[in-house]
């Protein structure tokens, strides 16, 4: 079971057509809706696991979300072992 330290260093991260995005840069101009519906799915993931880290290795994990548009992204989780990475999966 993972433990909290109440330190929320979970990554999100969001690419598009391979390109890695900030959406904070995209809420202005014309990218502002597409930023703020990335900002509100960052906000989600990082209340979600706010401060968890592997109890073995003190790691957080990581939440890609990758795909040819904003409206077509497929999710991975990447963690520090695969005991982790299970936990992580279930409380997606």
């Amino acid at each position: 079971m993972p433990i909290s330290l109440r330190n929320p260093v979970t990554r999100v991260l969001f690419e598009i057509n391979g390109k890695l995005l900030d959406w904070r840069e995209m809420c202005e101009g014309p990218d502002a809706a597409t930023g703020a519906m990335l900002g509100a799915l960052d906000k989600h993931f990082q209340e979600r696991f706010d401060g968890w880290r592997c109890p073995v290795h003190g790691e957080s994990p990581t939440i890609r979300f990758y795909g040819p548009s904003a409206l077509d992204m497929e999710r991975e989780v990447q963690a520090c072992c695969s005991e982790f990475l299970a936990d992580v999966w279930k409380r997606m």
